[in-house]
């Protein structure tokens, strides 16, 4: 009882503590970073002894002779690293913060990581509200960029989605995803379905709808055709059947997860993709054996050639790749990399999450010497396409796919960097990638995504050099999350609250 009472006043006083400097509205006093190395991710030179300037939520200068105004809060930056804000751009939020001004445990980890932006995919009624809340200033997070639900094809056992401004619906699905459940899908057959979604996606306020996997091409074109007549773009993963070529046509302004791309470069696409389509009517172990013999075909037919073309095809049409790469292995060896992390995700979803790993799905059988070799050359065939898409010119950002079981906001971000170059960016690229690229395929590079003079102030202070090593965007000394300063102590004050709630609960 004694020790129960003792960690409920910590919290207490915890949260006495940061409320104060939580507040999301930038700081009154000019912010002054002095003598940094200042990367400011439009892909220029590292500029060594740089001083950048924040007045309000503003960078108002950044120079190696600039001068700091009387008063202002000065950061010493000798020896140290600054970067923009990081975004992480495909994301899913779930599960309660229990923390003051947050709504949700992963928005606690994405300010704790560097992460200041976010492209919420399958967005809900409750991340409308978190976006409001967050740019009045009255919730601290992540600037929020919001898809529309999943455009997903016929999913039987799945609920179909609650109507706009039914409020008791939206509040029973999202009790259901905050402990795990998938957000619920527009399931779309027909033309006419899909004049009604788009139609209630776009009065719900979002700039691009969400693409799913299981779409017949004939429910993607139709959806793509209203998206069109109601200006709005489309993103997402590539519907079975579908050429990437084709997405970049229909207005995808970014494709998901890297899928399509293998066939894309085969000069046996076409026969590819239609047995692709004609597997899915097959029993699941034949269909899994069909799309594997598919596989080597798309990688044995691959073409530089093709893959260029389709490159040039993506730079003219603007697609960005997306890829979503992060560190190999199932749930199980996701949850032994992140359980350290365990104490801060919300315990109902924590508890959901640690069934799935005892289960037996989370160590699948070990594969075969054949899949193993279907995998390398795969691989090997990443690698390449990266590389003709980078040099064609072809526009990437980094996402995680975060959400998921043990795949953890935040630091997820920095296994995607360090899986982008793995694949074939440099350290530069990828932090390009992950800050003024994302912000250029938003539309808000006016205002975001670099550190220069009149750009909002997303910012992050390494104690180490990102580009001799990528991995060292983890070591973060502060974070300035629109003109507010978290220094390292704030920030580790703010995940020892997060974690004394979630053990008083």
């Amino acid at each position: 009882m004694a020790m129960r009472t003792a960690r409920r006043l910590l919290l207490v006083l915890l949260a006495v503590v940061l409320a104060a400097p939580m507040t999301p509205s930038a700081q009154s006093q000019t912010l002054a970073v002095r003598n940094v190395t200042l990367i400011d991710g439009t892909g220029a030179d590292a500029q060594a002894g740089t001083t950048v300037i924040v007045t309000g939520n503003r960078i108002t200068a950044v120079g190696r002779n600039v001068t700091v105004p009387a008063g202002a809060q000065v950061v010493d930056g000798t020896g140290k690293f600054l970067i923009p804000g990081l975004w992480d751009m495909h994301l899913h939020l779930r599960g309660d913060s229990r923390v003051p001004r947050f709504t949700t445990f992963g928005e606690v980890l994405l300010v704790a990581h560097g992460v200041t932006g976010v492209r919420l995919m399958a967005g809900l009624p409750r991340f409308h509200e978190m976006k409001r809340g967050i740019e009045a200033g009255q919730l601290l997070g992540p600037r929020m960029f919001l898809a529309s639900r999943n455009f997903d094809g016929l999913i039987p056992a799945q609920k179909l989605p609650p109507k706009l401004g039914d409020t008791a619906g939206e509040a029973e699905e999202w009790q259901s995803v905050s402990v795990g459940e998938i957000p619920r899908a527009y399931q779309i057959t027909t033309a006419a379905q899909a004049k009604v979604a788009v139609a209630e996606a776009k009065a719900s306020g979002v700039e691009f709808l969400k693409i799913h996997n299981e779409l017949t091409p004939e429910a993607y074109f139709a959806i793509a055709s209203e998206a069109k007549a109601n200006g709005l773009y489309l993103t997402g993963h590539v519907p079975t059947g579908v050429p990437v070529s084709a997405l970049s046509d229909t207005g995808m302004r970014s494709i998901e997860h890297f899928a399509g791309y293998l066939e894309g470069c085969s000069t046996r696409e076409d026969e590819i993709l239609k047995g692709q389509l004609a597997a899915l009517s097959l029993p699941a172990a034949d269909r899994g054996r069909r799309n594997a013999e598919l596989r080597r075909i798309a990688v044995d037919s691959y073409s530089a050639e093709k893959c260029a073309a389709l490159a040039a095809r993506f730079v003219k049409q603007g697609t960005w790749i997306s890829p979503t790469f992060m560190p190999e292995g199932g749930v199980r060896a996701t949850a032994d990399r992140n359980a350290d992390l365990a104490k801060y995700v919300f315990a109902p979803l924590r508890a959901r999450w640690q069934q799935q790993v005892a289960g037996p799905a989370a160590a699948p059988a070990p594969p075969s010497a054949q899949e193993q070799e279907l995998a390398k050359a795969v691989e090997g065939r990443r690698h390449d396409i990266i590389a003709v898409m980078k040099r064609g010119g072809v526009q990437f950002v980094v996402g995680t796919d975060s959400g998921g079981a043990w795949r953890i906001p935040g630091r997820s971000l920095h296994e995607g960097l360090a899986e982008m170059v793995r694949a074939g960016l440099t350290p530069m690229e990828t932090i390009v990638a992950a800050t003024s690229s994302s912000a250029r395929l938003l539309r808000r590079d006016k205002d975001l995504g670099s550190v220069q003079a009149g750009k909002m102030a997303d910012l992050v202070l390494l104690d180490a050099n990102p580009l001799q090593d990528i991995g060292n965007t983890r070591r973060i000394n502060a974070v300035v999350v629109n003109g507010r300063l978290m220094d390292r102590k704030a920030l580790d004050d703010l995940l020892a609250q997060m974690a004394a709630a979630n053990a008083t609960n």
